[in-house]
């Protein structure tokens, strides 16, 4: 049907997104009369497995206005830089208002997809009369009154951080962020006791920033080792939470950063500060015009919309960032610290210490932490969003000169950058060849689509994503091979065991456990994009298959051709044949992967001393 034919249509249009329970949708008495178009993955695969016909919103857009839908969600989030804004959000010098740029980002890519989507959808059936849920109406209202509502409840817009996700091979846990913080205060309490010389005073000490406390372990002891403190310090993670992290803690002589004491003089500097800031919060909303100018898209505003959502994830995050950034000067007056360490820059943790080691003149050192894609030039603006370049920071500790090579395209100054080499790799390369390792399974680590780019909401995208999965599980089972599947436990599962059990119920899901042991007994790795887990597997002398995936970023082989297979689906069956088959083909795959692990890694065998030594510069 043509855009003409179907914009000369009169009738009723379903406008459908997952707010909307399907119970609900089969209950309209005229449905099979309707033009329905669906909004996400979720609510075009449930019309499809009932075979309702139905328009997918993302046919609305084409590839320019996706471009444009993601450069205009970058300047939206970053709505704290306006010069016209910042008087109202600044706390002590720290602008509360970019403490949750990510978040809001991230909220702010399917939003803007879906206001755009429903303006063109107004745009071709301006004559049409509305059916759908209040979130979708309250969108569409901006353009028509002719709508009917089919479900009046108002349902929550989650953000990224409003929950916590623990979910093991064993069980799924979903607690809200205040449940989380209640059972953090209590486990750091208990802590105390197994712990008692936690918040001593020191001369000497090193803030770790929101480090994981087992797989940086030897980072840990060396800090000790050198006669320096580490002092853990995170609000997003827990120091310890099993008996190797505990150990860790032990061993090293951490001190923990406490948020869960607080006297009450502080307590009352809090609420008092709180009070101040959230007057002018309130001044600033009362007086949004210039906020209503802001955000719009081709001079249609969508701040009356996107309102309350931004005024719930400021008011909710106001408080707390204020309780962090006094918690976090005190814990400066206690520990002294000679240097900070972080992983991100964009973190709110991670900002408020980089803005107050600042302004002590305390040395600001960033470690990388992934191999991610870094190697596209597309990537530049994601990697400096994201923090995981040194904008920052006084200094930047990186693994081997694939990065280095990067960093000075990307306009890093090279006195900034040092090529110290992995401290989360150096015992994997250390024991590589210590063992024979047996292989008798392949292993499969998919990478589901983002939630930093307009094309992870794509259906399209996400269906091929499934596809890809269910293809490479059939493939794998037919050469009669074991699969196990890994899986991040902090991701969305997105139907991973159930399209596995499906295909064979043998195939093992795992969303816990050491990637590193599963990656040394693996005879193949397989992935759908970059990771760090290709270095395991280059360093146990494992072939690595990579299936095409996410190119709008580029290719992400431009500095490493050679970091793994780089195939699209349609050579997968063909390249695992080969690979079993063919052992020069299978040699050269591992030379391949050794090339690129010593592109990408350092001082592999060593690190920790050489970070040590680094380290101790700041005593």
């Amino acid at each position: 049907m043509s855009k003409k034919q179907e914009s000369d249509d009169d009738g009723q249009i379903l406008l459908l997104d997952n707010s909307i329970e399907l119970s609900k949708i089969e209950s309209i008495p005229t449905l099979n009369n309707l033009k329905i178009i669906t909004f996400d993955y979720l609510s075009h695969k449930n019309l499809e497995q009932l075979s309702i016909n139905h328009i997918i919103s993302d046919t609305f857009l084409d590839d320019k206005e996706k471009e444009k839908i993601q450069n205009n969600s970058y300047l939206y989030s970053k709505w704290y830089d306006e010069s016209k804004i910042k008087e109202f959000i600044e706390f002590d010098g720290i602008n509360l208002g970019k403490l949750s740029y990510i978040e809001f980002f991230v909220f702010l890519i399917p939003f803007v997809k879906k206001f755009v989507e429903i303006k063109k959808i107004f745009e071709q059936y301006r004559h049409s009369k509305f059916l759908a849920s209040r979130i979708i109406a309250n969108i569409i209202q901006e353009f028509t009154d002719n709508i009917e509502l089919i479900d009046n409840d108002n349902h929550d817009e989650n953000f990224i951080y409003d929950n916590i996700n623990f979910e093991t091979n064993m069980f799924k846990i979903k607690l809200s962020k205040k449940n989380f913080s209640k059972l953090k205060k209590i486990f750091e309490q208990m802590m105390t006791f197994f712990l008692p010389n936690q918040q001593i005073s020191s001369q000497n000490s090193v803030f770790l920033v929101e480090f994981n406390t087992i797989l940086y372990q030897k980072l840990f002891f060396q800090i000790f080792a050198d006669k320096q403190t580490p002092v853990y310090l995170g609000t997003r993670r827990p120091a310890i939470w099993n008996t190797a992290s505990y150990s860790t803690i032990k061993k090293s002589h951490t001190q923990i950063a406490s948020f869960s004491k607080i006297s009450t003089k502080t307590q009352k500097i809090i609420d008092s500060k709180t009070n101040e800031m959230q007057n002018k919060w309130n001044k600033l909303l009362s007086e949004d015009h210039y906020l209503n100018g802001f955000f719009s898209y081709d001079d249609v505003s969508f701040w009356s919309i996107l309102k309350p959502y931004f005024s719930k994830l400021y008011d909710s995050r106001n408080k707390e960032s204020i309780k962090i950034i006094e918690l976090i000067k005190n814990h400066f007056e206690i520990f002294k610290p000679k240097s900070v360490l972080v992983l991100s820059e964009s973190g709110t943790t991670e900002q408020i210490i980089i803005s107050l080691a600042k302004k002590l003149h305390i040395p600001i050192i960033l470690f990388q932490h992934g191999v991610g894609a870094f190697d596209s030039k597309k990537s530049d603006i994601i990697n400096e969003f994201t923090g995981s370049m040194p904008i920052e920071s006084d200094k930047f500790i990186i693994w081997g000169n694939a990065m280095k090579k990067y960093s000075l395209q990307f306009g890093i100054p090279e006195n900034k950058i040092h090529v110290l080499g992995s401290i989360a790799h150096e015992k994997v390369f250390q024991n590589r060849f210590v063992e024979n390792v047996s292989s008798d399974y392949v292993l499969l680590n998919p990478e589901y689509p983002g939630q930093t780019n307009v094309n992870d909401y794509d259906v399209k995208i996400n269906q091929e994503y499934e596809d890809t999965l269910r293809n490479v599980c059939k493939i794998i089972m037919q050469f009669n091979k074991k699969l196990i599947i890994k899986i991040k436990p902090h991701i969305l599962e997105r139907n991973t065991t159930k399209i596995a059990k499906e295909i064979d119920p043998s195939i093992k899901v795992m969303k816990s456990g050491d990637m590193t042991e599963l990656v040394k007994h693996c005879s193949i790795f397989i992935t759908f994009g970059i990771t760090s887990a290709m270095l395991d597997a280059a360093s146990f002398q494992k072939p690595v298959i990579r299936i095409k995936m996410r190119e709008w970023w580029d290719s992400p082989d431009t500095l490493r051709p050679n970091s793994a297979i780089s195939i699209p689906l349609n050579d997968f069956e063909n390249t695992v044949k080969k690979l079993f088959s063919d052992n020069d083909y299978f040699s050269k795959s591992v030379e391949n992967g050794n090339k690129f692990l010593a592109d990408c890694l350092t001082n592999s065998g060593a690190v920790s001393d050489k970070i040590g030594s680094f380290l101790k510069t700041y005593d």
